[in-house]
């Protein structure tokens, strides 16, 4: 046999395979990458597990980012409220003629107009409040969020009231 044949006779070393085997390798990676993600449905969820209790019954207790944010919430820093006001509206004054929140509140009032002969309201322009116009008797519930830190004029919008006196002041501190 000639050299020429001798080297048709070796096999010839297949040059896919180092190709075949990262792509196989790269599928396997990226299956088990959303495997994970997807176990993990997309929730910032932690799991603490503490030791069993008396009855002998593992406890889990989850986190959430929203436990997480109100931890944050520093002892100096007070978080947002709901603030009720009960007011009353009668011939030209609001009983309540100063009111103060903080910033971030959140601001209920309940406006009950016990003038037994006008209709009152309630108007905050700088927040653009303004309640319903109530007859003797109804009451109205205005509700906002305090965004805004300063002193700010309520007043009735009926007729002459807010120049006969029917105002107030709301002061939203920080």
């Amino acid at each position: 046999m000639n050299e020429n044949t001798m080297d048709n006779m070796q096999p010839q070393q297949n040059s896919k395979a180092p190709t075949i085997l990262a792509v196989v390798g790269i599928a396997v990676v990226i299956g088990i990458v959303a495997f994970v993600m997807m176990q993990n449905n997309g929730s910032p969820t932690t799991e603490t597990i503490l030791p069993p209790s008396q009855d002998s019954e593992v406890q889990i207790i989850e986190e959430t980012e929203e436990a997480t944010d109100e931890a944050m919430v520093g002892e100096d820093e007070a978080a947002p409220e709901i603030v009720e006001i009960e007011m009353e509206a009668d011939s030209f004054f609001f009983d309540s003629d100063e009111i103060t929140v903080n910033l971030g509140d959140t601001v209920r009032i309940t406006l009950a107009n016990v003038d037994d002969e006008m209709d009152h309201d309630f108007v905050l322009d700088e927040l653009g409040v303004q309640s319903e116009l109530i007859g003797p008797g109804e009451t109205a519930t205005i509700e906002f969020i305090a965004d805004q830190v300063g002193e700010f004029e309520y007043y009735c919008s009926v007729g002459s009231h807010r120049q006969l006196g029917m105002v107030g002041t709301l002061t939203i501190e920080e």
